[in-house]
């Protein structure tokens, strides 16, 4: 089972309950549309959730997190439009990942109103983790050796 089909399905409970949110008519919350893959990574977008059913999600996510292959999720909060700061699903998705940090999982932001859950940084993609690629540092070798061989002649 892939992570997204296995978030979708540690998930899906909710929608019976989101089905019930006042705005639940314009704006539904469904597994299939909030659940999907952005790049490498597994995508958990908790718009169109009320706090106490984003709180749910959150934990049903952290109780899968530990078995994704992708070792790192995103978890999308938004900025929150009438909110100072991160907005109210900002604060509730780091005060529960945050009570889960002791198991060498890292969590941190990613771009206004997402953060990423590192859960294995070994399978992690690098987007995911931060880690500049061996492009990179090549880059950076030959800058230097550029600058030597300047520096010498």
């Amino acid at each position: 089972m892939d992570d997204v089909a296995r978030l979708r399905a540690a998930l899906e409970a909710l929608e019976a309950d989101a089905d019930q949110l006042d705005w639940a008519a314009q704006r539904p919350w469904r597994v299939a549309t909030h659940v999907r893959w952005e790049g490498e990574l597994p995508s958990l977008d908790l718009h169109d959730l009320n706090a106490k059913l984003a709180r749910r999600a959150v934990d049903a996510l952290m109780g899968e997190a530990g078995a994704l292959q992708t070792g790192a999720v995103r978890v999308i909060t938004g900025r929150g439009r009438r909110s100072i700061g991160p907005g109210v699903l900002g604060d509730l998705v780091r005060s529960r990942i945050g009570n889960r940090l002791e198991q060498g999982w890292r969590f941190h932001p990613s771009g206004a109103g997402a953060y990423v859950l590192v859960t294995d940084p070994r399978k992690a993609p690098r987007s995911a983790t931060g880690a500049l690629s061996p492009w990179f540092w090549l880059g950076v070798i030959a800058v230097l050796a550029l600058l030597i061989y300047s520096l010498l002649t």
